[in-house]
């Protein structure tokens, strides 16, 4: 039997905070449909650049990233996000570790 590996157990789904970062309308559209189905609220993006206003706004537990994207390439919004998480541990001595996919 597979050990479960899931973050976030089935209880714990409707808490967890997933955000889509991509700007193919019909990927998008599928991604938010099948975390529905899986029991996940996600609020959505279409570029890098979004999706650091987003992390902005709220704390987001997930990330479903992109890799090329207009404005900013998924690559270069996950090299941010790790940044400001390693500036915020500096400063504050803990910082949240998003998952990014």
């Amino acid at each position: 039997m597979k050990p479960n590996t899931d973050p976030f157990p089935v209880s714990d789904r409707r808490s967890a905070r997933v955000l889509v970062a991509e700007d193919s309308p019909l990927n998008l559209q599928v991604a938010l449909m099948q975390l529905e189905k899986l029991g996940y609220a996600a609020d959505a993006v279409t570029d890098g650049r979004q999706a650091l206003a987003a992390l902005q706004r709220a704390a987001y537990d997930i990330i479903l990233m992109d890799c090329q994207m207009p404005e900013m390439d998924g690559y270069e919004a996950t090299w941010q996000i790790r940044d400001r998480e390693q500036e915020q541990a500096k400063t504050s001595g803990t910082a949240p570790h998003i998952y990014i996919i």
